[in-house]
């Protein structure tokens, strides 16, 4: 009987031993698509208004998730999901330092094209992009205050995109000071 309940533990235990790998295996592959997905969004991010420093961030969070796959690769699940947390956290702090920057460079945009298109305020339409601009600027400076650093830099592509899309209404081109905001605004790398 010894033997049965020997066996019996084994078998027990190895299925829950087996259980437990396939869950890690699991939980790795979908950071790894987490990973995927966000990384092309932050790559946008950091090479149209990143400076060094984000730049240099963005490039080790690049190798933690390579280092994550090797890790994958190796069947090493535990090593390989702390590396993509770790590039998760890597992401955040990018989006936490650039925050403040997109917000400020949203509020020059909001100065510069309400003084630019003055004369043209009285189109109702003009006038309602300024307004909802206005309104996102707000909704990404409350974002920032409580850490929601993602919201907060879409809100300002959102509020750019108002800006920048009074140009259109009034007629004329965006100024090329401009076409990096538009670009980033449409979520493409600025050429």
């Amino acid at each position: 009987m010894n033997v049965n309940k020997i066996i019996s533990f084994f078998l027990g235990f190895l299925l829950f031993s087996t259980f437990l790998f396939a869950s890690d295996r699991t939980d790795a592959l979908e950071l790894l698509t987490k990973c995927e997905n966000e990384v092309k969004q932050v790559e946008i991010t950091v090479k149209n208004f990143g400076e060094k420093a984000e730049l240099a961030d963005y490039e080790q969070g690049l190798n933690l998730i390579k280092l994550g796959k090797i890790k994958l690769a190796q069947t090493n699940y535990l090593d390989a999901k702390a590396k993509f947390e770790e590039f998760l956290k890597f992401q955040n702090n990018i989006y936490m330092s650039l925050a403040g920057k997109y917000i400020k460079r949203t509020e020059t945009l909001v100065d510069e094209i309400s003084n630019e298109l003055a004369n043209d305020i009285g189109n109702e339409k003009v006038l309602k992009n300024f307004e909802s601009a206005a309104s996102h600027l707000n909704n990404a400076k409350q974002s920032n205050i409580t850490k929601h650093f993602v919201e907060s830099l879409m809100s300002c592509r959102i509020s750019k995109k108002y800006l920048l899309s009074n140009y259109e209404l009034t007629g004329k081109k965006i100024p090329e000071k401009y076409l990096k905001d538009f670009s980033d605004c449409n979520n493409k790398i600025h050429q």
